[in-house]
């Protein structure tokens, strides 16, 4: 079973933190909760991190092939394919309707957990700070 987590940058820093995720009740602020730590007495230690909500997204369960966690909204290249392809850049997406994790290249989705293909991901950044990558050829 995958790890439920979530990714967001932090509004005072641009710092990204992971953890679960809390909003406030109007929906327009959002918090990742990150676990510190838990003491001999049972008293549980966690900090709020307000982060923009524009940035939130949450952990697949899958890690590239350096070990860098994949999160919704990553940009990721399949460079092991068609490295010179239009499509060599796509974003990390929740498809609804197949209820999976897919790879939007340019339009064209690829099933990010088909065994072969999600060997040749790679976390390049992601749409927040790196969007110039999906206007590269």
């Amino acid at each position: 079973m995958r790890e439920i987590k979530f990714r967001g940058q932090k509004i005072d820093t641009k710092e990204w933190v992971d953890g679960t995720i809390a909003y406030s009740e109007d929906r327009e602020r959002a918090y990742i909760v990150e676990f510190l730590q838990a003491t001999k007495d049972g008293t549980v230690v966690y900090c709020f991190h307000e982060a923009d909500p524009k940035t939130v997204g949450q952990f697949t369960g899958y890690e590239d092939e350096n070990g860098i966690e994949i999160y919704e909204g990553d940009i990721v290249s399949d460079e092991g394919w068609e490295q010179d392809d239009w499509w060599n850049y796509g974003v990390v997406e929740w498809n609804a309707d197949d209820a999976m994790w897919v790879v939007d290249w340019k339009g064209q989705a690829n099933n990010l957990v088909e065994p072969l293909v999600s060997t040749y991901k790679t976390v390049y950044g992601n749409i927040y700070e790196n969007e110039e990558l999906l206007n590269e050829k």
